[in-house]
């Protein structure tokens, strides 16, 4: 991510790490479900940790990319835990989030760092 935020003419924040930080982009959701899309604007790869208040509480919680197949032809589907990190490129890898059952008083959340073109 940092050889393609320099190429971007991108730096990082002191705030946010200096040259040692991750990025200077971040976005964090609450109880996400959405539609497939590409971010046709990333300038890099993305790093994701999902977070759930309630460990183990949420169910139907998944991270989807139905243009990536398995071996069999089907799309890819990775359930989704507290704590798992996903990396992926989301300006050429169409991606959503499946709308969890996250149950009384819990919530999950995902935090998502990256670069952006604009």
């Amino acid at each position: 991510m940092q050889a393609q935020m320099k190429q971007l003419g991108i730096s990082n924040p002191e705030v946010m790490g200096g040259e040692d930080g991750l990025s200077p982009f971040g976005v964090c959701s609450n109880d996400l479900d959405n539609a497939s899309h590409l971010d046709v604007d990333d300038g890099s790869r993305a790093v994701s940790i999902w977070r759930e208040k309630k460990v183990g509480q949420a169910t139907g919680w998944y991270f989807l990319m139905p243009n990536v197949h398995d071996g069999d032809g089907r799309p890819i589907a990775i359930e989704l835990f507290d704590g798992i990190v996903i990396v992926w490129d989301g300006s050429i890898i169409r991606h959503c989030s499946s709308g969890p059952t996250v149950g009384e008083g819990n919530r999950v959340n995902g935090m998502f760092w990256g670069t952006t073109r604009k």
